[in-house]
């Protein structure tokens, strides 16, 4: 039932609605039946049912309109779905969940699917009386009713505030839960039986925390009675409905003792970015899909600024340097990228969730934050939601609420940050005694091809000047600009200190060489070293740079750098000059593999991988980086340890492997092993019930490391299984990637089964994206994007236009780079040593 008031005239009424039955229909105003008997208008490619009326509404008349309806649970993920779990036991059991983010509230009722039309929501589930039901406000009454001839139950939730469709929430199954009073409402935590409740502890404290952080930095109150979060097993990452936030189960559950690092941190992001959402995109919205972007963006900027403050030690802005900056830059940096913000007119919904809307827009607040002040941002963040409680709104109001705050002119900054593709390479060139400095922008592609007409946007640059061990803010608004530099400042300088500008920075080779000397030296702080190897290397992808001149910056500081950030973008960098040599000689191969693990021993040495209690999580970090890449480039000591631990658990020591090591170990053992026997053990472990999701998920993710072809079948084989679930298809793509038989053979398999996929995975938001992308990450020769192009080129690009695109870009970048420098990198193996001649 929809009440309504109309805003024109009107003969009919339409409403979204897919794989629906509509039974009856029937419209009041008042209680007048305005229904005319004419059959409902269905359109299919609109999502739309409309009714005729047989008297016109008249504008500001009220009506309601009732319509009678049947739908049937699917398990695509999308609308209202199965999730199902596994007992101890191996029997299997069912559970209803929503997922409505963007377009699919419209599958499990006829609505106004929009996130501007707001509206009250009543919520009342029949379920058999031992099942929990759940929806977005707490209960309002239950009593049990006649159903299907059984006695069942009847629950009805309190009245929502007004909210969006896409954030209604509701399920039914069998749940364990555990709560706390720790904040003024309610706070729960549920998950399925078959884990232990206990094991969500971590996530419940944390949510009652954030909840409370959040409301002091706003300044508003958390505005529903209770709050719920819900681990299942069939979910692709989490989503913020208001109120009954719904995750996959390894983002709630946290086995102290067995949980790695790196899972405390998914917990920890997932919480503080979806309740970072229940005031921003939940409490006020935003008017159309083309802002999304602002949605995950501010949640991506709170979660991070939450946990700089929660978990201090994990130096949360040093660490977005190498992970979301570099998703954002890598992204953007593609001819086939888009602006931030949107026309919604233009754009699928499904295709805006990707690292623009989340990594880059992420990026931009920060610049924004950093250019106003991160306390002026935050209030200005609370004014914005003050102003706009209940309500939606536009962009321009975010900026005009920091704008007030600040007193600075936030608009014109952002406009051209958030409404043109791509970002700038800033070339920077000095004068005679580095008296001055002269600095010119373009726009940055990947491919180094760039074309007079996508050059023409000027980004207003913050260059952000390094020198006399202190920073000089120098905005540059201009195409080109000159800037004096003080006659006793540091030499040499460097722009972009901080690693918080949204560019890359292009130095002559004489001043990169200047750099690189201050870089071992120890006169550059880690996030300068950072963004040193990371401009260095996306610049030597892109042609600007020679890779030699790359592959020297990392084997002089890899020589003795001792910092995890740093070293991440190392290792980063080393992965993507091996991906992208794949197919050269085994000569260049073996080279990059040998210059690899020269580099990579001496620190997994140095600091070790025996993995201690006491370790922070960022030692914990450094140790299994450094091993895992050890052992995988060849380290004879390294594999051994392997290989050693890998024997004692399966001699039945469940404890022999540490869990930040379990991927490292798996993947070294499966790499170097000559028989099927240690794959059937992990595929053992992955099939395993009783293990943790999070210790099924590193078994499924490590088995492509295995070079065999028969095993390559197999675990392409697996990926389509009934043993594995919609959202894990993609998990093994990654090893597959790491040799080149894996590459040829992943791809092969993807159009053999593209039909098969895309019935699969279509209506969950980003699952087919993400398979393509995956599939076509490893591939680098011009031949091979030709062979994409003429797969796709008479099939549906629904949905995948842009993952297409970025997919084409990336492999016609690498097979320009090879083509580009694969003689200079093959010379500067053999002079140093790398292969012997």
């Amino acid at each position: 039932m929809k009440s309504f008031e109309a805003l024109e005239n009107t003969n009919s009424i339409t409403v979204n609605s897919k794989d629906l039955t509509i039974e009856s229909s029937e419209v009041f105003a008042g209680t007048k039946s305005l229904l005319c008997e004419s059959e409902l208008a269905y359109d299919k490619k609109a999502q739309t049912v409309s009714v005729q009326l047989n008297d016109p509404l008249r504008v500001g008349e009220r009506a309601t309109l009732i319509h009678k309806f049947s739908g049937k649970l699917t398990r695509d993920l999308a609308g209202f779905y199965i999730s199902t779990f596994t007992d101890k036991d191996g029997s299997k059991h069912d559970l209803a969940v929503t997922q409505f983010e963007p377009e699919d509230a419209r599958k499990a009722f006829p609505c106004f699917d929009d996130p501007a039309l707001k509206a009250t929501f009543d919520v009342s589930l029949v379920a058999e009386e031992h099942l929990t039901c759940l929806s977005n406000m707490d209960v309002k009454s239950t009593e049990l009713v006649e159903s299907d001839g059984k006695k069942k139950k009847k629950v009805t939730f309190n009245t929502t505030p007004p909210m969006s469709t896409y954030i209604v929430a509701f399920s039914v199954g069998e749940y364990s839960m555990i709560e706390t009073d720790a904040f003024h409402v309610p706070v729960r935590v549920f998950c399925t039986p078959n884990e232990d409740v206990e094991k969500c502890r971590f996530a419940l404290d944390l949510t009652a925390r954030t909840l409370e952080f959040f409301e002091n930095e706003f300044d508003i109150p958390y505005p529903l009675p209770k709050m719920d979060l819900v681990g299942i097993a069939d979910m692709m990452g989490a989503m913020e409905n208001w109120g009954l936030v719904i995750a996959g189960e390894q983002m709630v559950i946290l086995d102290q003792g067995v949980s790695g690092a790196e899972s405390k941190q998914l917990i920890v992001e997932m919480v503080q970015h979806e309740l970072a959402h229940q005031w921003f995109g939940n409490l006020v919205t935003m008017r159309a899909w083309d802002g999304l972007w602002l949605n995950e963006s501010f949640a991506t900027w709170m979660s991070l600024y939450a946990m700089s403050t929660f978990f201090p030690k994990w130096e949360i802005w040093q660490r977005t340097g190498t992970t979301e900056m570099q998703d954002a830059l890598d992204f953007d940096s593609r001819r086939s990228s888009h602006p931030i913000q949107l026309s919604h007119a233009a754009t699928d919904p499904n295709e805006l969730f990707d690292d623009i809307s989340y990594q880059k827009g992420g990026c931009v607040l920060r610049m924004i934050s950093e250019f106003i002040g991160e306390k002026e941002f935050v209030e200005g963040v609370g004014l914005y939601l003050q102003k706009n409680k209940y309500g939606s709104t536009e962009i321009e109001d975010l900026w005009a609420a920091l704008s007030e705050r600040s007193g600075k002119d936030v608009k014109r900054m952002a406009d051209v940050w958030t409404k043109k593709i791509g970002y700038p390479v800033i070339m920077v060139t000095e004068s005679d005694m580095e008296a001055e400095i002269h600095v010119e922008q373009h726009r940055f592609l990947i491919t180094g091809d760039v074309k007079p007409e996508e050059d023409e946007t000027v980004w207003p640059v913050d260059l952000r000047l390094r020198m006399n061990g202190g920073v000089r803010n120098l905005m540059l608004t201009s195409r080109k600009e000159t800037f004096k530099l003080p006659s006793d400042h540091f030499k040499p300088f460097k722009l972009n200190s901080g690693n918080i500008g949204l560019y890359r920075t292009c130095y002559t080779p004489q001043h990169l060489e200047k750099l690189i000397q201050a870089a071992v030296n120890g006169h550059l702080p880690i996030d300068d070293r950072v963004s040193l190897i990371s401009d260095t290397c996306a610049l030597a992808a892109a042609g600007y740079y020679k890779t030699t001149a790359l592959l020297t910056l990392l084997k002089d500081l890899g020589a003795v750098e001792e910092n995890y950030f740093v070293w991440k973008q190392i290792c980063s960098c080393l992965n993507l000059l091996e991906a992208t040599w794949i197919f050269e000689s085994t000569e260049s191969r073996q080279g990059l593999q040998a210059f690899a693990r020269q580099l990579t021993s001496r620190i997994a040495h140095k600091i070790g991988w025996t993995i201690q209690p006491t370790d922070e999580v960022i030692e914990q970090e450094f140790k299994t980086l450094a091993f895992r890449n050890a052992a995988l480039a060849g380290d004879g000591n390294a594999q051994q340890a392997a290989r050693d631990m890998f024997a004692k658990f399966r001699d039945g020591n469940r404890t022999a492997i540490d869990p930040n090591l379990r991927y490292a170990v798996f993947a070294t053992v499966l790499a170097t092993a000559s028989g099927q026997e240690e794959y059937d053990a992990i595929l053992h472990e992955y099939r395993l019930t009783s293990n943790s999701q999070e210790f099924r998920d590193i078994a499924l993710a490590t088995l492509g490391r295995s070079k065999s072809p028969e095993l390559i079948s197999r675990t392409l084989d697996l990926m389509l299984s009934k043993d594995t679930r919609v959202q894990d298809v993609r998990r093994p793509m990654p090893a597959l990637r790491s040799h080149p038989a894996g590459v040829i053979a992943l791809w092969e398999w993807m159009k053999a089964n593209w039909d098969t996929l895309k019935e699969k995975l279509q209506n969950s938001i980003a699952g087919l994206r993400l398979e393509l992308e995956h599939a076509t990450k490893g591939l680098t020769t011009t031949s091979q994007a030709a062979d994409v192009e003429n797969f796709f080129q008479n099939k549906s690009k629904d949905r995948i236009s842009q993952t297409l695109g970025q997919s084409l870009d990336g492999i016609k970048g690498r097979a320009m780079w090879v083509g580009r420098d694969s003689k200079d990198v093959k010379e500067w193996l053999e002079a140093n040593g790398y292969i012997r001649k």
